[in-house]
């Protein structure tokens, strides 16, 4: 049913404008924001993103379960608690969706609008919390709802025949409630319902701001393009992600107007969690707000294909992009990143 329902959301609902008539004209798929529109032009857009995380790693290191058993427990001191960590993440899945809305007021600025849904998905293994540390049992949790929503604006900067550049001014305001709960495996061998750590809420109640510039060089069958994004946090609740900074480079090829593929490095620094949420306690990494954050560079392949689906104008661009992390330098004990895979689907109006 999931593949049925993906299938016609990428297929019929999605839509984007185009600022161009290649397939070149619009950069890697995991790039936001990457050019600006005509006076009175629409976008629609439809992203589905899938993220796959499995294993551990320890201050960027891959890290075996004994070595997470013997971690202290942030809350030992809490009565009932296990001195070391005796619950370790197996796998995470990910998915996202955006919808994403923009309009030209005029040839200068650019308005966009986002909004993300997401589903989490985690597989956790159990262990006894003294003596041997012999293995319990498994459980999953999961959580989905409107993670976010976010307007900016894309102003003209530089703009010459061979090269453009804009800026990136916006905010970001997180959707769902913060306290999603679950039902746990604990190491005591009983089920209990209690609140989800961070990394399973699909919001923070946190309000952001978004700053950033983006710029392309056309080199005839090629493009350079560059963009760096930051958000700061404006507003938050008891606790929040931690902010911001995204750093892309990308190189496309154009094999024909119809078709192009792309290259694209992906950096992104975060910092660790702002604050605390009193109710979050386990002997799980991701209970600690300082398992949070770090830096990340992956490589990643796409392709754009432009042509005609729902008449003969040669405005339906499909897009699919494939992200591998290449080096994973991540605070204190995280689950290590697999792959991230988008598809998306594109038409203008």
């Amino acid at each position: 049913m999931k593949q049925i329902v993906f299938f016609i959301l990428v297929c019929v609902t999605s839509v984007s404008c185009n600022a161009g008539s290649k397939a070149i004209d619009h950069a890697p798929l995991g790039v936001m924001g990457d050019h600006l529109h005509k006076k009175g032009e629409w976008m629609f857009s439809f992203r589905y993103i899938e993220m796959r995380m499995k294993g551990n790693l320890i201050k960027g290191q891959n890290a075996s379960n004994e070595e997470i058993l013997n971690r202290p427990n942030l809350f030992s001191s809490m009565p009932g608690m296990p001195v070391n960590l005796s619950v370790v993440p197996r796998t995470m899945l990910m998915r996202m969706m955006m919808p994403g809305l923009m309009y030209a007021p005029n040839d200068q600025v650019t308005l966009m609008a986002m909004a993300m849904f997401s589903e989490k998905e985690m597989e956790l293994s159990v262990y006894q919390p003294m003596m041997n540390r012999d293995y319990i049992g498994s459980f999953q949790s999961s959580t989905n709802g409107l993670s976010s929503v976010s307007l900016s604006a894309l102003i003209k900067g530089y703009d010459q025949l061979k090269s453009r550049g804009h800026f990136h001014l916006g905010l970001e305001k997180s959707m769902s409630d913060a306290t999603k709960t679950g039902t746990v495996l604990t190491p005591m061998n009983m089920q209990t319902t209690m609140i989800l750590p961070y990394g399973m809420q699909t919001s923070d109640n946190s309000t952001r701001g978004i700053l950033g510039y983006t710029h392309v060089f056309d080199l005839d069958r090629f493009v350079w393009g560059n963009q760096i994004l930051t958000q700061k946090i404006l507003e938050k609740d008891v606790w929040a992600f931690g902010e911001k900074t995204i750093f892309n480079t990308w190189i496309q090829q154009s094999f024909s107007d119809h078709v192009s593929i792309s290259g694209r490095l992906h950096y992104e620094n975060q910092e660790d969690i702002q604050g605390r949420n009193a109710s979050i306690m386990a002997p799980v990494q991701t209970a600690n707000p300082s398992n949070y954050g770090g830096e990340v560079f992956s490589l990643a392949v796409g392709f754009n294909f432009l042509g005609s689906i729902f008449d003969n104008a040669d405005k339906d661009r499909v897009a699919v992009e494939l992200v591998i992390p290449v080096n994973q330098e991540k605070n204190g004990i995280q689950m290590k990143n697999q792959y991230t895979v988008s598809l998306g689907y594109q038409r203008s109006f």
